[in-house]
């Protein structure tokens, strides 16, 4: 086989690489978000979707409550349901 590569003189020169520093500000604000992140979708959990007043009885090892379908979005997320 041939090899078309070597002899090929329209080859684009590559793109000069990043500077060193301004790699260490994106890597920050990802040591800073994901951290963040991950404790705020904690909190949702615990606080939102296991909130007593979504099970019934208001003990959150019972079942959730009922979802009607005709309650808008706005509804089942700004108010808890009563069972």
């Amino acid at each position: 086989m041939e090899q078309k590569n070597a002899m090929n003189k329209n080859v684009r020169p590559t793109a000069p690489a990043a500077p060193q520093g301004e790699a260490k500000g994106g890597s920050a604000f990802a040591a800073i978000v994901i951290p963040l992140a991950l404790i705020v979708s904690i909190i949702i959990y615990k606080f939102v979707f296991g909130s007593p007043g979504n099970f019934q009885g208001g003990n959150p090892e019972n079942n959730p409550c009922p979802v009607t379908t005709s309650a808008s979005f706005t509804r089942v997320v700004l108010s808890y349901p009563s069972c």
